[in-house]
């Protein structure tokens, strides 16, 4: 089971579309979060080792998502 950022992430998808379901993050977001993680985009959630799952969490943690964004936006508005 992959969680991330309380999330839990449907296990027979591949994980750049798994990824969206993160507010904040869209198809676009996905790939390039798991280019520079070098984390294969087609590969399974299910399939995701421990290692390359603190890779995505490594690069989850530079971006501004979930509860912070909406803030962002609702002060913005």
């Amino acid at each position: 089971m992959f969680r991330l950022m309380g999330h839990v992430l449907p296990e027979n998808k591949s994980i750049w579309i798994g990824l969206t379901s993160i507010y904040g993050i869209g198809l676009e977001r996905s790939k390039k979060i798991l280019e520079k993680a070098k984390v294969d985009h087609v590969k399974k959630v299910k399939d995701i080792s421990e290692e390359e799952q603190k890779k995505i969490i490594d690069w989850l943690q530079h971006l501004v998502l979930e509860n912070d964004l909406k803030r962002e936006i609702w002060s913005a508005i």
